[in-house]
């Protein structure tokens, strides 16, 4: 008699649909945020080009304000704005990453916080590269360090977030 529990075992050539819900619901999302990091870093991501975007909303919204601080403070402000976003899109990121590494377990588990900021802060490091080489854009170890700093946050918030669901 032949046994077949080898040949139950083997898996199929083309995706399962379980194989496909799972790069839909946990992949697929980590890998179109990453594709919206990436085209921020292009010159349509510059401070040449979302700094008059943050310097009229901020003269529109307060214009008494604006009028008082005067240009230099308001390209400050532009700064810290720009460098919040770095922290909020790799937020999501690490939040994005570790629910793909999770996926449906639960509970909390240093070894994917672990692997999700290692995954982040290559992201942050490919990131910067890629903009060494932009016109108008540079590389900066700084960025690096506020975009890993970010994906920390995107853990915890995700460990607080699928610890038990």
């Amino acid at each position: 008699m032949i046994n077949n529990t080898r040949m139950n075992t083997i898996p199929p050539l083309s995706p399962t649909p379980s194989t496909t819900r799972t790069f839909l619901t946990f992949r697929l999302p980590v890998l179109a945020w990453m594709l919206f990091i990436f085209s921020m870093s292009t010159g349509s991501g510059s401070a040449e080009v979302t700094n008059p975007y943050i310097f009229d909303l901020l003269h529109s919204v307060f214009p008494s304000l604006a009028a008082r601080l005067g240009d230099d403070a308001i390209l400050q402000i532009c700064f810290g704005v720009r460098k919040a976003a770095h922290i909020t899109e790799y937020a999501i990121l690490g939040i994005l990453l570790y629910r793909a590494f999770i996926q449906n377990k639960t509970g909390f588990s240093i070894r994917i916080a672990t692997l999700t900021l290692l995954t982040g802060m290559l992201y942050a490091v490919t990131d910067e590269i890629h903009q060494s080489f932009v016109p108008g854009r540079w590389a900066t170890p700084v960025d690096v360090c506020i975009d890993t700093a970010g994906v920390l946050l995107g853990v915890c918030i995700a460990a607080r977030l699928f610890r038990s669901r």
